[in-house]
């Protein structure tokens, strides 16, 4: 018997209905399910298919941003430490199916890149995101 599979299953179908009710709204946003971190990352964790179809190459490109564009001084909490870190966790993630889409959409591997090329001041916080991607 296997206590702790049995208490990952109950926790995932406890959570699951929070992503689920944001991803059936027509205008979900990535930032709507980055302010789940925990239910996010568990969905993300099992591959949520729904999730998975919601990550298209134009919220892909949300995340990427979220760790590679350095926000602005007047910019929220959210945006300049939450968004970027949530970002990095789902972006770096062992999961098959965001490793492929990023494969596959060329340009945000090479934003990824370039943002470690960059002559700019370096903003520590978002490199180490950007490295735990790659």
């Amino acid at each position: 018997f296997n206590f702790s599979a049995l208490l990952n299953n109950f926790r995932v179908m406890q959570n699951s209905h929070v992503i689920e009710d944001l991803l059936a709204q027509e205008d979900s946003k990535v930032e709507d399910l980055l302010n789940h971190e925990d239910e996010l990352m568990l969905e993300v964790r099992y591959s949520n298919e729904n999730l998975m179809k919601f990550l298209t190459l134009e919220n892909l490109e949300i995340l990427v941003d979220y760790i590679t564009i350095v926000p602005n001084e007047d910019s929220d909490s959210d945006r300049k430490h939450k968004y970027p870190f949530v970002s990095s966790k789902v972006l770096s993630h062992n999961s098959q199916m965001i490793s492929n889409a990023l494969i596959e959409k060329e340009i945000l591997v090479i934003r990824l890149f370039e943002f470690l090329r960059s002559e700019d001041d370096v903003n520590f916080p978002l490199a180490s995101y950007v490295c735990k991607v790659l």
